[in-house]
């Protein structure tokens, strides 16, 4: 007996000493990026008293070193050139663009460049070893010193209006948390994604690049990216973001909307609107009968009332007019007026029954 349990003994002593030194190191790590921010803050209020003030300086200066010694009086005697993991801070000033940068190479000492932006959690992938970018006075990028910046919490009114399906009052509240927060990931990707089902595809694509640029690896910012281009037939684009989606899709680890549960079917959406084809044989059988596994969706109805959209635009273009009837009833029984998919399928559903009902004379 003593033979089994000291092995399986010292594999759990090893697994919680390696757990404990990962959160001591993060610990360490998040300590150490608080204090380099410190430093860097202490540098720009220093230098924002030169600038406000309108002191003389007319020297040109491109890091910590040449502003110290080129300053007026002592201003920066007392600041650290280097940050807490002992790199020297890096520093730019463009004077006839009037734009000035303070910044730490984090961890690894290897800087990414001025263009950064957008603010990362200290987790256990992140950690805090990024670079921290300040320019003209604000934080740009680096740790996330505010807790509720990337909370779930702060668009929690936004879910419920969209449960109830009240996109216009989602989106107003989400246009303010966004602008108050423009790098709080599901404030983006909701914002984003009511205005792509009120039919709002360019505002919506809008929102989407600019999550993309801070949270690139996140899959249904290209999923819906290539859903509103998809809708609004730059069917090249579309593919482009859908073959993003493949590659970055397992690097997720959430999913804000759904929209990523449904990706099999938006990836037949965009195929088939791509080639228009014809052929029943081409359209997988799953698909068609999708509906039937359409149970326990966590979110909101909008993406219901999509799916089923398209299923019906398919079962209309090979000329299944009974089961295309059902899909748009579906989608306006999901839907609410106001939304795009509502809208359409209310649409196709009153050309579909006069069809019907021609047929029938």
């Amino acid at each position: 007996m003593k033979k089994i349990l000291l092995p399986i003994l010292a594999i759990f002593l090893t697994l919680s000493c390696e757990n404990a030194i990962q959160k001591t190191s993060i610990l360490l790590q998040k300590t150490k990026a608080l204090e380099t921010m410190k430093r860097i803050h202490k540098i720009d209020r220093l230098f924002r008293k030169i600038l406000d003030n309108k002191i003389p300086f007319y020297h040109s200066a491109n890091s910590i070193e040449e502003l110290k010694k080129n300053a007026p009086s002592a201003f920066f005697n007392e600041v650290s050139i280097r940050d807490s993991w002992g790199n020297i801070i890096l520093f730019f000033w463009d004077q006839s663009n009037n734009e000035y940068g303070i910044a730490s190479s984090g961890n690894d000492g290897k800087f990414d460049g001025w263009k950064q932006r957008g603010f990362y959690n200290g987790d256990i992938l992140c950690g805090y070893k990024n670079d921290i970018v300040l320019i003209n006075g604000k934080f740009v990028y680096g740790p996330d010193a505010r807790p509720d910046r990337n909370s779930r919490k702060l668009v929690i009114p936004a879910l419920k209006s969209f449960a109830k399906g009240d996109l216009n009052s989602a989106l107003k509240f989400l246009s303010n948390v966004q602008q108050k927060y423009p790098f709080n990931l599901y404030a983006n990707v909701l914002l984003g994604a009511a205005y792509f089902f009120l039919g709002q595809n360019q505002q919506a694509i809008d929102i989407f690049k600019h999550a993309k640029r801070h949270f690139s690896k996140n899959s249904e910012i290209n999923l819906f990216l290539s859903l509103c281009y998809c809708e609004m037939d730059e069917m090249t684009k579309s593919m482009q973001y859908l073959l993003s989606s493949n590659f970055t899709l397992n690097e997720s680890n959430y999913s804000l909307t759904g929209v990523s549960a449904f990706k099999t079917e938006i990836n037949f959406w965009i195929k088939f609107k791509a080639t228009k084809f014809r052929d029943p044989e081409m359209i997988p059988k799953k698909i068609i009968d999708y509906y039937e596994n359409l149970n326990h969706f966590p979110y909101y109805s909008q993406l219901y009332s999509m799916i089923f959209y398209q299923l019906g635009e398919i079962q209309s273009a090979l000329q299944n007019f009974t089961k295309a009837v059902y899909f748009f009833k579906k989608s306006i029984s999901f839907g609410k007026p106001g939304e795009i998919f509502f809208l359409k399928s209310r649409s196709e559903l009153s050309k579909l029954q006069a069809i019907i009902k021609k047929s029938n004379r």
